[in-house]
């Protein structure tokens, strides 16, 4: 017993050392990548190339106007933009038309009502406004992100253009839509930034992609050269699907933060984030070996120092026992911790106190990994945005309202 409580302390010391270093990594992240800000520059490029706007929404009857209004706001000054209703069973499509009606010199609408075998509905709906695209660069957003500055457009433009960068992903500032949303974003987010760190994302001699598709902009000659939507017609997330084609193919991928340009509402329920993150999990992650090592790396790291606390709590009697040991152990683990999740959840834009409710977070986080590692052995059906899929082949099975 003593042999296997000493091994557990060894075990707890490397966690220690493992979250101390994170610190380390923090402040180069940091440090090799500023955010994008409203303040960053005083105007759009000078020329400013044209931009289309490209938004597919589904079912979006409480955000879309918000998202529409905020884009057409912006002081870009040659931007058009497209928006297309893909299947909506609400009044997604009749909010689009009449804001069409208000700004016909910049908004067009188009409607979809079929999916075509083998696409999804988002790519799907994306390729139908791409085809009516005439712009220099392309920016792909989504239906619940909206925009904090009118000068998002500018911006991004600018920086893409003065850091030439063909493919530019700014990060959204998190607004949670639920109390499940708040708590389980940080804890997402960190798992998919230790297999996509951004200084390795940014470098284009490391192999590593990562892309958000709340903002992805394109420079086009740079989309039609990967092949754009086409490519990943079935991708269940079709943004890091293009990430990694995009910089294969020595296309210059930038990701990036971004602090007061644009927000986005990720999940108004459990039911919702649940299904949410195990699509994520699924199409970044993608191969069953590597959600079985995220599974492992959250129960060691994530959760294993509080386990051993409690456990040990229970345990010791008296000073100078193995018990003893392996709680001195443990609490440091523990405190090193959160004194990194307390600097993490800062740079995320999260209220800090919220890395306490990390544990629990992280738990019910392992448990969406292992769903998706059940998804991505063809063991269930992966539903999103009300059209149900088969989880090997992405090809659409069925249609019903989630």
């Amino acid at each position: 017993m003593d042999t296997l409580l000493n091994v557990w302390t060894a075990i707890c010391g490397l966690i220690t050392l493992v979250w101390t270093r994170r610190h380390l990594q923090i402040s180069r992240a940091g440090n090799a990548t500023a955010a994008l800000s409203a303040d960053m520059y005083d105007a759009p490029p000078d020329p400013a190339p044209a931009v289309s706007i490209i938004i597919a929404a589904k079912d979006e009857e409480p955000v879309i106007e918000r998202c529409i209004r905020t884009l057409l706001d912006q002081d870009y000054p040659d931007f058009e933009l497209i928006a297309v209703n893909d299947r909506s069973s609400d009044r997604t499509g009749a909010i689009l038309d009449r804001l069409q009606r208000e700004s016909p010199d910049k908004l067009t609408v188009a409607h979809v009502t079929d999916l075509p075998r083998g696409w999804l509905g988002k790519c799907n709906a994306v390729r139908t406004a791409v085809e009516r695209a005439s712009g220099t660069y392309l920016l792909f957003s989504d239906a619940d992100c909206e925009q904090i500055s009118t000068r998002t457009v500018s911006t991004a433009v600018r920086y893409a253009i003065e850091n030439d960068i063909e493919f530019l992903s700014a990060m959204p500032v998190m607004k949670p839509g639920c109390f499940w949303d708040a708590l389980l974003q940080p804890v997402c987010t960190a798992v998919l930034m230790v297999w996509h760190p951004p200084e390795k994302v940014n470098d284009p001699d490391r192999p590593e992609a990562y892309a958000n598709g709340a903002f992805m902009l394109f420079r086009r000659d740079a989309y039609d050269r990967i092949g754009g939507h086409e490519r990943v017609r079935s991708a269940l997330c079709e943004d890091m699907q293009l990430a990694r084609i995009a910089k294969a193919a020595g296309v210059r991928l930038h990701a990036i933060q971004n602090r007061d340009l644009y927000a986005t509402r990720m999940y108004t329920s459990l039911g919702a984030a649940w299904r949410g993150w195990a699509r994520i999990f699924q199409g970044s992650l993608q191969r069953p070996s590597k959600l079985a090592l995220a599974a492992l790396v959250l129960s060691v790291f994530s959760i294993l120092p509080a386990a051993t606390v409690v456990a040990a709590l229970a345990n010791v009697a008296g000073f100078a026992t193995p018990w003893t040991w392996l709680l001195i152990a443990a609490a440091a683990a523990l405190v090193a911790q959160h004194s990194v999740l307390l600097r993490f959840y800062g740079l995320l834009g999260t209220r800090r106190w919220w890395a306490l409710t990390y544990v629990p977070a992280a738990v019910m986080c392992l448990a969406i990994v292992v769903n998706a590692g059940r998804k991505s052995l063809g063991l269930g059906d992966t539903t999103w945005r009300g059209t149900t899929y088969d989880s090997r082949s992405f090809t659409e099975n069925s249609t019903r309202a989630e």
